[in-house]
């Protein structure tokens, strides 16, 4: 493998077999183009603690034993981690279908919201609240695509993802570039304070984040198919799925579209 620096001349190029000492993955950045995901375990505990960092402490409240993230590996409706390419955990995200607020009951959380913040479009139907964000500063790029576009696609009814940050709680500038403020119209009383601190104060209000689906997946329209359809469905099928072409063959799309017994439908970004 040879490896040319954009800044050295042309006839100059590193021999990867001759450079041992060099870290290609800093070079390269392969371990930034390889990364999976995969469910978190209880085995994943003392690697997820390492990533937390003071302000995902003070945003989660995760105390020093982070016995909450225990709480959540075992009880979330999802928890993910990202792995690169060595096995190492470089990242995580924990989702549930309620906020992250003790006081709250989980049946009364959806009225709660519209009451205090006149959050309408936020429902238990479609918006899944972040519990738990947090990741190595090397990944900071890529890492929100690789932890959350699987949720979207996972649950194709979700299309929003919300944090909800205490008063007195300052967000990363990442944070903010890559997710949405909400505005709240209402504000908490006082006497639903988060972390003893005024929850109606105007210096220290209570911030609502989220990120929409769009984000991350095309939105898709819908149309029934009609005959003129057929020759796209058909180049379609012979290229990405021709196991479907082998087992049905070509008639079979044709009934499909044609046949008043049957409704058909195609996609398009």
């Amino acid at each position: 493998m040879t490896y040319t620096s954009p800044d050295a001349p042309v006839d100059r190029a590193i021999d990867t077999k001759v450079e041992e000492g060099i870290d290609w993955t800093k070079v390269l950045n392969i371990d930034l183009l390889n990364i999976t995901w995969r469910t978190a375990k209880i085995s994943d505990f003392d690697a997820i603690l390492q990533l937390v960092d003071e302000n995902v402490r003070n945003i989660f409240e995760i105390d020093e034993t982070g016995s909450k993230l225990l709480y959540l590996i075992e009880h979330s409706f999802y928890f993910l981690v990202a792995i690169n390419f060595q096995g190492l955990i470089v990242g995580a995200v924990s989702v549930n279908d309620v906020p992250p607020l003790c006081y709250i009951a989980p049946a009364e959380w959806d009225s709660w919201l519209q009451k205090k913040f006149e959050l309408y479009k936020f429902r238990y139907h479609n918006t899944l609240w972040i519990h738990f964000l947090a990741y190595t500063k090397r990944y900071k790029n890529v890492i929100f695509h690789c932890l959350l576009e699987p949720i979207f696609m996972r649950w194709s009814l979700v299309t929003k993802l919300a944090i909800y940050v205490p008063p007195k709680v300052k967000v990363r500038k990442k944070w903010i570039c890559f997710f949405e403020r909400v505005g709240t119209v209402v504000k908490p009383g006082p006497e639903e304070s988060h972390m003893g601190v005024d929850s109606d104060s105007d210096e220290y209000p209570t911030n609502i984040y989220c990120v929409s689906r769009n984000r991350f997946l095309e939105p898709i329209f819908l149309k029934k198919a009609e005959e003129e359809d057929k020759e796209v469905i058909q180049k379609t099928l012979e290229k990405d799925h021709k196991k479907l072409v082998k087992r049905f063959g070509t008639k079979y799309l044709n009934k499909i579209i044609t046949d008043p017994r049957y409704t058909t439908f195609i996609g398009s970004t």
